[in-house]
């Protein structure tokens, strides 16, 4: 049983050697290509096939990092909005604790949903960089 479990390794192995050259042979024809169609490619003449295969060529020959901070504002307007939804729901709860189980629901299904209004209203500048620029 370990001779067909290392055979099985070994082909496995050998696959994913064979899937990433295949993968190199293929990006290297392409910037090949890419490479021609730049050079060939004159705006005024060209079709827009043409003018859409040059493009995808720019972007792949030179692609753009994004180093935007719009990840981190995510994250923290997510963040904002769980805390305020949590802590607008406990307010609204404990602030008619006296009265019937359905109007302290409500007291808080209302705090929760305060809570996020608020939170969206601030995660919404903070991706537009007003907050976190």
């Amino acid at each position: 049983m370990s001779v067909s479990v290392a055979l099985s390794a070994a082909a496995a192995g050998n696959a994913a050697a064979a899937n990433y050259a295949a993968q190199q042979a293929r990006k290297e024809a392409h910037q090949a290509k890419c490479k021609i169609v730049l050079a060939q490619f004159d705006s005024k003449t060209g079709s827009v096939e043409q003018a859409r295969e040059y493009s995808e060529c720019v972007q792949f020959m030179y692609p753009v990092e994004d180093n935007s901070p719009a990840p981190m504002s995510v994250k923290i307007s997510i963040a904002c909005i769980l805390i305020c939804a949590i802590v607008g729901m406990i307010i609204g709860a404990t602030h008619m604790r006296d009265d019937e189980p359905i109007d302290m629901f409500m007291a808080g299904l209302v705090g929760l949903i305060s809570g996020c209004v608020g939170a969206l209203i601030v995660g919404f500048f903070a991706l537009v960089g007003v907050i976190l620029s």
